[in-house]
């Protein structure tokens, strides 16, 4: 199991047979993911009778086609643990490209070259520099400090983007939406409640209040029941199968990603990770919106 400190979004794995509320549009099936090394050859091209498709262009095309999904997030799913991987180097290589930047209106242009758009300003003063920005299916919180306005940055850290303005959840669905961040989003009021720093206590109190609730040594369908009863929605399931089950939840404002690993004849549940929810499926947007 995966281990992410800074999670705010709780997924559990349950089977939909367990949780009989659950129905197939619950369920974000994992789409098809390309060969090794990311590319359809002609060979995976099939016409839909299920025939090899021959020539070479159809299978650029298809190569194409299947980039720029990807470039959108669909093809890795909703589960978090399918895409950590590489989330989390496109973070560092983030961050190191903007540690080479020499002044303070280099960074957008940066971020820009790293094929990155600016979706909000969450601080802006002479001292510090804070963007959401979504790239490549990600989402990251990027905070610069500075000593001199108008130099280089002191300190520059690429996180998790758990709490999301209006601009950076419309950007994740539409790869092609570019807000205007000329300085006109950038409100306080607003960064008080979207800005991860300003959140994280809370959300880190209600995820070990969570944990010990979700204590491992039941069937899967109890904590269906326990999580109802606390408040939380079961928005997603990500995974569903004999050895673990995954789900999104949702609570106010809050998301979490949980997964359960069961085993046994009895297949109660051996072990339980609340983690943060970084990518959401279209429920969990639709309930975290109606906040």
């Amino acid at each position: 199991m995966r281990t992410n400190p800074a999670a705010t979004i709780l997924s559990i794995s349950i089977s939909l047979g367990v949780f009989g509320a659950a129905n197939a549009a619950d369920t974000k099936p994992h789409a098809a993911t390309p060969p090794t090394g990311g590319a359809l050859t002609k060979q995976d091209v099939r016409t839909p009778s299920g025939s090899n498709v021959d020539g070479a262009a159809k299978a650029a095309g298809a190569e194409k086609a299947a980039e720029a999904e990807r470039g959108k997030g669909v093809l890795y799913g909703w589960s978090d643990k399918d895409r950590m991987s590489d989330y989390e180097e496109s973070r560092k290589s983030l961050q190191s490209a903007l540690r080479s930047v020499e002044s303070r209106d280099g960074y957008r242009e940066a971020l820009n070259e790293n094929g990155y758009r600016i979706t909000a300003i969450q601080s802006d003063t002479p001292s510090e520099l804070v963007y959401e920005v979504v790239g490549d299916g990600n989402t990251y919180e990027v905070s610069m400090e500075f000593d001199d306005q108008a130099g280089k940055a002191t300190d520059i850290h690429v996180a998790d983007n758990m709490w999301r303005t209006e601009e950076t959840r419309r950007a994740m669905k539409d790869y092609d939406y570019r807000p205007d961040t000329t300085g006109v989003l950038y409100n306080k009021d607003r960064a008080d409640v979207t800005r991860d720093s300003n959140r994280m206590a809370s959300w880190t109190e209600e995820k070990v209040s969570l944990e010990k609730m979700l204590e491992p040594g039941l069937p899967v369908a109890e904590y269906r029941n326990k999580l109802q009863e606390a408040g939380y929605q079961i928005t997603s399931v990500n995974e569903r199968d004999a050895e673990e089950v995954e789900l999104e939840v949702v609570k106010g404002d809050q998301t979490y990603e949980i997964q359960m690993e069961r085993e046994g004849k009895d297949q109660n549940v051996s072990a339980i990770e609340v983690n943060a929810n970084l990518w959401h499926s279209d429920k969990t947007e639709a309930a975290l919106e109606s906040e």
